[in-house]
């Protein structure tokens, strides 16, 4: 290894980087809101292209469902 001080990527944003505290050593993970329907289960409509959320029937993006 170098003597250099590491820098790590400058251009990753900022806020999806996790802070660490060691004191506590916690790690603090976003909560879901269980509350609200996650849309688990979808209907696929391949000739409208849409997906539709079967518990309660939100028409939901396909793109975000995948992540």
């Amino acid at each position: 290894m170098t003597d250099q001080e590491y820098r790590g990527n400058m251009n990753y944003p900022f806020q999806d980087h996790i802070v660490l505290n060691v004191e506590e050593n916690v790690v603090p993970f976003p909560r879901t809101n269980l509350r609200k329907c996650q849309h688990a289960q979808v209907e696929i409509d391949t000739k409208a292209l849409e997906l539709t959320c079967m518990k309660c029937g939100a028409k939901v993006n396909p793109v975000m469902w995948i992540n």
